[in-house]
């Protein structure tokens, strides 16, 4: 206790000193607290699943279909999922789930839920309880529709009333019974938790008992159905996967038409939650560990120049008998201290740093969305301090200690400040600080081109001035031509608004995370061999689309205006497809159809060929599409797209009037702008370049500091040195030339240790690079040219300060 009182008021007696080295430790802890507290909640915390270790997701896998969709992983058909269910010894439950989306009305104004329908053991199989009410059960399986809620929605709409599980509620224009309220925190699984493309919502809030029937069951045709089980006790994801393995090789064997070359792939259930963030979060950590422990060379530099001004203090304590192991000890609480505090205040940077952090995330990565300031974030960060003290304060303590007691006296007598050994140590600091600001700033740089690349990536549609909506009928009350008739006329009333130069509807819009694929059949094209098909994709499209989204007529005819009853089906294809399945013939009269060659279905007539677009993710390649019209297959569910001259936002109430004016019980949802949607698609990238990019930032302004800092104490210290070579005959400009020059030697040796480093740390960044190698030459030889500018700048002040010695004056005080 007596070395901490003595700490303090020591600091209170330098309060410039301690104020600058608790923030700049302060900013460093603060950095890695927050980013710790997201890593706790993503990597380390458990998932809130019974025996969580157990879960895992089985997925389908083609080296063909990734060839050419991209997607390693992928859903199974109904067929699949009874043979995986009945032949598996690994497993004690296998359930399914796939996405869905529903129209809530009869209470208050009508709304579009996110919902999951799931399989009888979905709950079960998580471990997962109602808080009110139950989960499904046997007995649900017959009737009408069945359905879970979320605590939320109970609350928001139904104002918590427990009449609910007695009075049915409207979905989709038919009644559906709840039997159970979910806890709030279960939102499994949302868009992010599982592979992009299958159309999960970023807030599911209704779950649906999926009851299949004996023909569905048998289908081995649509695949959309994600399959999820708990693995008997003492069995590992190895053997689990040796199963389904082999259940997959025999489907294969007895299905090849839709089921050639396709096995199973067994993955722990968190691996497929975290897996794709892992190495964003991994690189963030290493980021602001260097952060930090730039932050700690700065402030040991800032005690190394503070231990020589008070080196005749020391030697006086040693003279006078004080043990210098005592010494280093109350030298070390004074640093400990000083951690302690830039603790406190780092917990307070990190909580605000955590809410602005948490604002930033990008919607498909819902993991990050629970993190806090835990307690374990709080230990992390009272360890953190602590350790902080001891590296940056150990050095410094044993230095100043290390003196001789008589020289140190009679260099004190003479006002000199510092020697040989501290000034090297100093500037090795310097050197290793320079070094993690290069290795951070050429990560924040390659991080940046990627953001840059993707942004200005050729997606292949109109962004600005495009408002989207989604509009989904009730099955119960639209089917056929009642589905066109409806669109059509929303499209012409939202036509006549001014402002709205056009309007279309499609059935998917490009990055949104909605996917449907078809088998294209050639005519006259014998079968193709398992796992050579042509792949598509499928959009039901108005014929004005292509000119509301920008998107290039190449070849052909567009798209009819108008469809009679008895017009021959005809579609337009992307040039991708063009490109895939005529190989450089002209594909226009050619008809292809869009199942494989045994199912039945209507051959359509190739017509026009139009731009390819990117319709998954903003980094993946074109693929064929076809785009059919809306009138030879109504879909329910589409998206109203409509251009504006400018602020296409200020559209949104007027597309709500329109839809509302037809039907009131219908709902519009999820009201964006394509240029939202673009943005959306390289959220990840932004949030981690943005994170970087602040972290190198302030390591650089930490390393530039520490360099003023050693060059200021540099002069003072030379100032009797100085005024001798100007007395000799040295020039001023000699002098400012030496100061630099030995100044940026020191910068020098830190580029070329941090380039070294950074080309072996790249590497690791080469999974989130996009469009940029992870050894750009650019990026190599443009920070070291900053970094020298910014040295200079930095070093002008205490180099011009040399100039300016008078060396009479100097003598004289000799």
């Amino acid at each position: 206790m007596h070395e901490i009182t003595t700490a303090l008021r020591a600091l209170r007696h330098r309060p410039g000193f301690a104020v600058v080295a608790v923030l700049t430790l302060a900013l460093g802890i603060g950095a890695n607290t927050a980013i710790f507290a997201v890593i706790d909640v993503v990597l380390l915390r458990p998932l809130p699943f019974a025996n969580a270790d157990r879960l895992a997701i089985v997925w389908g896998y083609s080296a063909e279909v990734q060839q050419r969709t991209g997607f390693d992983r992928l859903p199974w058909s109904p067929g699949d999922l009874d043979d995986f269910i009945t032949r598996n010894t690994t497993f004690e439950r296998l359930v399914w789930v796939r996405a869905d989306r529903v129209n809530l009305t009869g209470t208050d104004e009508p709304e579009r839920l996110g919902a999951v329908r799931v399989s009888r053991a979905f709950f079960e199989t998580l471990g997962v309880q109602a808080v009110f009410g139950r989960t499904f059960d046997d007995s649900d399986a017959h009737g009408g529709r069945t359905v879970v809620i979320a605590e939320t929605l109970w609350r928001r709409r139904f104002n918590s009333n427990p009449e609910i599980l007695t009075a049915p509620i409207s979905l989709n224009g038919e009644p559906a019974a709840v039997v159970g309220v979910l806890p709030s925190w279960f939102r499994f699984p949302r868009a992010g938790d599982l592979p992009q493309g299958l159309g999960y919502t970023h807030d599911p809030e209704i779950w649906t008992l999926d009851v299949l029937s004996p023909q569905v069951q048998r289908t081995r045709a649509g695949k959309s159905f994600s399959l999820i089980g708990r693995m008997r006790d003492g069995v590992g994801i190895d053997a689990a996967g040796a199963d389904l393995g082999t259940i997959a090789a025999a489907i294969a064997r007895e299905f090849p038409s839709s089921n050639a070359g396709w096995t199973a792939r067994v993955m722990p259930l968190r691996e497929q939650l975290v897996g794709s963030i892992r190495p964003a979060l991994l690189v963030l950590m290493s980021a602001v560990g260097v952060l930090l422990l730039v932050a700690c060379a700065n402030v040991a530099n800032l005690l190394l120049v503070r231990a020589s001004a008070r080196q005749r203090e020391v030697c006086v304590r040693r003279a006078l008998g004080v043990a210098r192991g005592r010494l280093v000890r109350q030298l070390l609480v004074e640093s400990v201290v000083l951690g302690a505090a830039a603790g406190l205040v780092g917990i307070v940077l990190a909580w605000w740093s955590l809410s602005l952090l948490l604002t930033m995330l990008p919607a498909e990565v819902p993991a990050l969305s629970g993190a806090g300031l835990h307690g374990r974030a709080v230990l992390f960060t009272a360890l953190v301090s602590i350790a902080t003290g001891v590296i940056f304060g150990i050095g410094p303590a044993i230095q100043a200690t290390r003196l001789d007691v008589a020289d140190g006296l009679r260099e004190g007598s003479r006002g000199s400040v510092g020697n040989r050994k501290v000034r090297r140590t100093r500037n090795a600091l310097v050197v290793a600080e320079v070094a993690a600001a290069v290795v951070l700033l050429i990560a924040a740089t390659l991080l940046l081109q990627t953001f840059v690349r993707l942004m200005r990536v050729d997606h292949g549609f109109r962004s600005a001035g495009v408002l989207t909506a989604e509009v989904a009928l009730a099955p119960s009350q639209y089917r056929g031509e009642r589905v066109a008739l409806f669109f059509e006329s929303v499209m012409e009333r939202l036509a006549a608004v001014p402002g709205i130069r056009s309007v279309a509807v499609t059935s998917a819009l490009p990055l949104v995370g909605l996917e449907n694929l078809r088998q294209v059949t050639i005519e006259g094209r014998p079968r193709p061999n398992p796992g050579e098909e042509i792949i598509s994709d499928y959009r039901v499209v108005s014929p004005a689309y292509f000119r509301v989204m920008g998107i290039p007529q190449l070849a052909g005819e567009p798209l009819p205006i108008s469809v009679g009853p008895e017009a021959a089906p005809v579609l337009l294809i992307s040039r991708r497809m063009a490109e895939t399945a005529f190989r450089g013939a002209d594909p226009i009269g050619r008809r292809m159809k869009l199942t494989s060659v045994d199912q039945p279905g209507p051959w359509f007539t190739v017509i026009g060929v139009v731009g390819d677009t990117r319709h998954t993710a903003l980094d993946t390649t074109m693929r064929p599409q076809v785009y059919v019209h809306l009138r030879f297959d109504p879909h329910q569910q589409m998206a109203v797209v409509l251009e504006t001259g400018a602020g296409p936002s200020g559209y949104a109430s007027i597309i709500r009037r329109m839809v509302s004016g037809l039907d009131r019980n219908q709902p519009v949802g999820r009201i964006r702008t394509m240029e939202t949607i673009v943005a959306e698609a390289a959220g990840r990238q932004r949030f981690t370049m943005a994170l970087v990019a602040v972290f190198a930032g302030l390591a650089l302004v930490f390393a530039l500091v520490g360099l003023y800092a050693v060059v200021s104490h540099s002069v003072a210290e030379r100032v009797r040195e100085m005024g001798v070579r100007l007395a000799l005959g040295a020039s001023p400009a000699g002098l400012l030339r030496l100061v630099l020059f030995e100044s940026l030697r020191l910068v020098g040796a830190g580029v070329a240790i941090g380039i070294g480093l950074a080309l072996g740390a790249m590497q690791f960044l080469s999974a989130l690079l996009f469009g940029v190698s992870a050894h750009d030459p650019a990026t190599f030889l443009a920070i070291p040219l900053v970094l020298f500018a910014a040295a200079t700048l930095g070093c002008l002040v205490p180099a011009r300060r040399a100039m300016r010695v008078d060396p009479m004056v100097t003598l004289r005080a000799d």
